[in-house]
């Protein structure tokens, strides 16, 4: 037992407590029916949650949520600490905090991973991207009071099933988007300082074709920005994707790729779960408007998180006009553009970059294109060849440029305005070896 945590005096501290506090801690922790329960009885149910005799019970969402005012959060914090550590004890591992790997007594544990979600007043664990499953994982509410968890976090833990019928319960958390549940600080995503875009996203890999070094030189990126890419129908989404995708993976490996497709067809969706390992979410076009909504919002809250946390995420979203479409029948016209305004770089560290692909066309297609082309910070406007069409392209952020990437860049717009063709322009850019070897050819 850890030195600050004895047994006797957190059951004495427990005793000492009135009716109301008891009934307010033992809701907390996971007493079945705290109202009703008598004093001896409530003692009783505490000390055995607290030593792992007995199971906490779902959190009923009869009454009002407890105050902060009227219980003692320090004895409910030295409770669920307690029983961590006996946790680990009849797992047979002694150790609170670590992975888990070894369990006693015939029951059977296994590690999880999943983003929390708040469905009707409980808290899972979304094991298999935004649709809820077989294998999502019950978190009990003493876990999300302790550690402060929120919707969207990615926890690590160990699960385990009282009985082969049950859905499987969260009993330990290693860790909360890569850090210790103990040690995490962070701010809400609305208090982070949003500032100017200054590190380099860089498109173009080795051995990479004109499209890269012409983004890299003509259309400076940075992390934390809003970029629209306008394809045409001729380009493959998924090509499209990879391309971006291993870009972002050479360039700037801190960075987390996220890809989000909504209303995607079958096998896309298949070859994607292929190429992108981790960090894939999507929708089927067979989805309903309300689900293509919710995978929304729950990629936006896990995005939130990372960015709290200080870490790097830069998102690939395609689908946007679907969503425009499910927005307005849900009666929140704007609805999509909520998740394109995630993107920032924040001053407390964690960047997020938003990669929007719009398709070109007309209707709602010309539309969404229309209205994130206003709010972006670099619109890439690609050509039916797969290049970069210079005169349609632009970038806000100008001071991303070197002196001499800026001299080269404006003499190349400037030779396309006068009339050099940009098919010219894109076979320079594929025979170079090198962004740096057009800079020195056209500074």
């Amino acid at each position: 037992m850890p030195d600050n945590i004895v047994i006797s005096d957190i059951r004495e501290r427990i005793m000492k407590k009135t009716i109301h506090e008891l009934r307010q801690i033992a809701r907390l922790v996971g007493v079945a029916h705290p109202a009703d329960g008598k004093k001896e009885r409530l003692v009783e149910d505490i000390t055995n949650i607290m030593t792992c005799r007995l199971e906490p019970a779902p959190r009923t969402s009869r009454g009002a949520p407890p105050k902060a005012c009227e219980y003692d959060k320090g004895l409910v914090a030295d409770i669920e600490a307690c029983r961590e550590y006996y946790l680990a004890e009849k797992l047979g591992t002694g150790i609170v905090g670590e992975r888990y790997a070894c369990v006693s007594d015939g029951q059977s544990g296994t590690d999880c991973r999943g983003i929390l979600k708040k469905c009707d007043k409980r808290y899972f664990l979304r094991v298999e991207g935004c649709s809820p499953s077989r294998n999502d994982v019950f978190v009990h509410d003493s876990f999300v009071n302790r550690f402060d968890l929120r919707e969207g976090d990615e926890i690590v833990g160990l699960a385990m099933s009282r009985n082969p019928s049950e859905a499987p319960g969260l009993v330990a958390v290693t860790s909360v988007n890569g850090f210790s549940p103990d040690g995490i600080k962070r701010k809400n995503f609305g208090e982070l300082t949003a500032v100017y875009p200054s590190e380099r996203l860089k498109i173009s890999t080795a051995g990479s074709g004109a499209f890269g070094k012409m983004c890299d030189l003509l259309v400076p990126l940075a992390m934390g920005q809003r970029i629209v890419f306008s394809l045409p129908r001729t380009i493959k989404s998924k090509d499209f994707i990879g391309l971006l995708s291993e870009a972002v993976a050479a360039n700037c490996p801190s960075a987390k790729t996220v890809v989000f497709t909504i209303a995607a067809r079958p096998e896309d969706i298949t070859l994607l779960k292929r190429v992108v390992s981790d960090g894939y979410f999507c929708t089927s076009f067979a989805d309903s408007d309300g689900e293509h909504v919710s995978a929304c919002e729950f990629v936006a809250e896990y995005l939130k998180r990372r960015s709290e946390c200080g870490l790097g995420t830069v998102l690939i979203v395609e689908g946007l006009a679907s969503l425009f479409r499910a927005c307005r029948e849900e009666g929140d016209r704007s609805g999509y553009k909520k998740l394109f305004s995630l993107a920032r770089c924040a001053e407390e560290g964690g960047s997020l970059t938003v990669m929007a692909l719009v398709r070109r066309g007309e209707g709602v297609e010309s539309e969404v294109l229309s209205e994130l082309s206003a709010a972006a910070n670099a619109v890439i406007t690609v050509d039916n060849a797969g290049n970069l069409n210079v005169s349609e392209s632009y970038s806000l952020d100008s001071g991303l440029w070197s002196p001499d990437e800026e001299s080269a860049a404006r003499n190349i717009t400037s030779a396309v305005e006068n009339g050099t063709p940009e098919s010219e322009i894109a076979k320079v850019f594929s025979s170079a070896a090198s962004v740096g070897e057009i800079v020195e050819r056209y500074k």
